[in-house]
């Protein structure tokens, strides 16, 4: 009797544990580190729209292992401003290739690229694919700190 209620328990733990693990792992870490959101299922936690376009895709990595993401690089830029914290890595999805890479391996375009939140942000590993795009679009082109800073920003029309 003994036996057969450990087992049971042993079984029961195993199975929380699954399910756990498959909770957390929509929004959890590749084997490179890399964030991964599961798209059309991960919500953007800035504006609550699921994240479909792996284009436009970011993610903050907390010191911590948890993993917020975003649909578009304007909500991150948002968030980044008022909420980034000591230790986040910010990991940012390439427009050509689709994979996540650190900022600092990334340049971002601010053109008229059709963003789910319409602010038109892009990013790229290659900096030459990333410029060719801003001249290409009439835009700019710099590091995701120079979004976060504000110094580069939409020009108003004239």
């Amino acid at each position: 009797m003994k036996m057969k209620m450990k087992m049971n328990i042993s079984f029961f733990v195993l199975l929380f544990g699954a399910g756990l693990v498959s909770v957390v792992g929509c929004e959890g870490s590749g084997s490179d580190g890399a964030p991964t959101l599961e798209m059309g299922k991960s919500e953007c936690v800035a504006c609550g729209m699921v994240i479909n376009d792996t284009r436009y895709a970011a993610a903050i990595k907390s010191a911590t292992g948890e993993v917020a993401g975003f649909d578009a690089l304007e909500c991150l830029i948002r968030h980044a401003r008022r909420n980034k914290k000591e230790g986040d890595q910010i990991w940012l999805s390439d427009f050509y290739d689709l994979q996540m890479y650190p900022e600092s391996q990334m340049m971002v375009v601010l053109a008229d690229f059709p963003s789910p939140m319409g602010g038109g942000l892009a990013a790229f590993k290659d900096k030459s694919k990333a410029e060719e795009a801003a001249a290409t679009r009439r835009g700019e082109a710099g590091l995701l700190a120079d979004f976060v800073s504000g110094s580069i920003q939409r020009k108003a029309p004239r």
